[in-house]
């Protein structure tokens, strides 16, 4: 699998933990990892400013600060994260919030509690999706 610059966001260290451990056993490196959707929106901005994006993140849809789905919708205004991949990770796994988080531009969903294995998968997939969606900036 291809190197994935990947940002971790989850107000939870133990979530933060086995996501860690899920992408470092398929031989990614470790991602970067933030607690609060502010430092996380901060982040990946400051990263696309400075034309080095984050390909992947993992966004916790409850966080402080800003949730998960104010950052998806100001990353999604933003047309130089267009082509960054959004996995959505949350508790809510009432279809009309999946429908939710899909129409404002999350690239996947993935529902608390997971396995390692569906974050596993969930990688393969985001890696084959980073083929068709490569950065434009």
């Amino acid at each position: 699998m291809k190197p994935m610059k990947i940002l971790l966001a989850d107000d939870h260290a133990i979530v933060r933990h086995l996501i860690t451990h899920s992408i470092v056993e398929l031989g990614l490196p470790s991602p970067h990892e933030t607690a609060d959707g502010a430092e996380t929106l901060n982040r990946i901005q400051k990263a696309a400013q400075e034309e080095r994006p984050y390909d992947l993140v993992f966004l916790d849809w409850n966080m402080d600060g800003l949730d998960g789905f104010e950052v998806l919708t100001a990353c999604r205004a933003n047309p130089k994260l267009a082509n960054m991949a959004i996995v959505m990770l949350t508790a809510e796994s009432e279809q009309h919030m999946v429908l939710k988080a899909i129409k404002a531009g999350a690239t996947s969903y993935i529902t608390k509690p997971f396995t390692a294995k569906r974050i596993q998968q969930t990688l393969i997939e985001m890696g084959a999706w980073k083929k068709d969606h490569p950065h434009d900036i």
